[in-house]
């Protein structure tokens, strides 16, 4: 029996939920000045989001660039038996992030995957700020 409340408790919640957020839409469209409050919100909130996909890509694109600089240079130098390490940080995270230079194809691979998705998120941001 106390399981039959409980969902019965669980269901009559969803549905006042569910009928109060209908309310305040209902609300927030019909009047003019809530409607524009949250187109601007919305707005504001897209355009945050855009500035932290930009730097991100800025930080994700210095990253590659110096794993390829790092590439070519060990390319061009003698190859050599010890293992080269090399140590980037980025400005989000508080740790360093040490490369094995045998997992440089992998590294870049990950950087290059990264940049296109940053890349596909902006243009739907894009998109999505022009409707």
């Amino acid at each position: 029996m106390d399981d039959q409340n409980q969902v019965l408790k669980i269901v009559q919640q969803g549905f006042h939920m569910t009928l109060g957020a209908i309310s305040v839409a209902t609300e927030t469209l019909q009047d003019e000045q809530k409607r524009a409050q949250l187109v601007s919100e919305l707005s504001e909130q897209l355009t945050q989001s855009a500035q932290q996909w930009e730097e991100k890509g800025e930080e994700t694109a210095e990253q590659a660039r110096r794993v390829v600089e790092d590439l070519i240079n060990q390319g061009s130098s003698e190859p050599s038996t010890s293992t080269t390490e090399s140590t980037s940080t980025s400005s989000e995270t508080s740790g360093t992030v040490t490369v094995n230079s045998n997992d440089y194809p992998s590294r870049l691979q990950s950087l290059m995957d990264e940049v296109t998705t940053l890349k596909e998120e902006m243009n739907q941001f894009r998109q999505q700020s022009q409707n």
